[in-house]
């Protein structure tokens, strides 16, 4: 059987004043179909163009030429409520994100830099939360929110809501302390001071 002989790729080699291992200045296309395999030879040549003699036969095989899938974030999530809250009476901020994959997604809410993020329990992507943010003392304040599904992929976080929280109108001595989260009617308590 005749061995068919291939023209050999010529890979130009880096190679120190001390002889260290060679680098490789540059690459080639080795044009080799997927699941292909090809015999390829290389040698070294010098910057006086001196050149060594050809390697032996190296088999080069792609086995895939499909990149791998970047992952898909869930949406940035879409917030509304009222822009205006007193103090003592807690704020609804509802929540709304999907899922490219559909996975559950998570929210992570930033409300108030004094008191850090507050991250739900996963709910199936595409469902509302309803937020409630009890707040205690008078300012602005700017929440901003983004989901995180089952695969810990990350959205970017939404604009800032702004919400306005003025002193109450009576003497009352209301504390809260809670922030809860209610989909489809059920309500789950977070136990966060403020």
């Amino acid at each position: 059987m005749l061995k068919q002989k291939l023209k050999p790729i010529l890979l130009t080699l880096l190679v120190s004043a001390l002889f260290t291992l060679p680098t490789f200045a540059q690459s080639t296309n080795l044009n080799i179909e997927n699941n292909e395999s090809r015999c390829k030879e290389v040698r070294a040549i010098d910057t006086k163009g001196n050149s060594s003699a050809w390697s032996g036969c190296h088999n080069v095989t792609i086995t895939s030429a499909t990149p791998p899938a970047t992952p898909e974030t869930p949406t940035i999530p879409v917030l509304t409520g009222t822009r205006a809250a007193t103090v003592g009476t807690a704020y609804v901020l509802s929540i709304y994100a999907t899922d490219p994959q559909a996975d559950q997604i998570k929210y992570e809410v930033s409300y108030d830099p004094a008191y850090g993020n507050w991250t739900s329990q996963l709910y199936n992507s595409g469902l509302t939360l309803n937020l409630s943010i009890p707040y205690n003392t008078a300012g602005s304040y700017c929440i901003k929110v983004r989901a995180i599904d089952a695969k810990a992929n990350a959205s970017a976080y939404s604009a800032c809501h702004t919400v306005v929280v003025t002193a109450a109108n009576t003497s009352s001595s209301a504390t809260f302390n809670t922030i809860g989260a209610q989909v489809l009617g059920t309500t789950f308590p977070v136990t966060h001071i403020l």
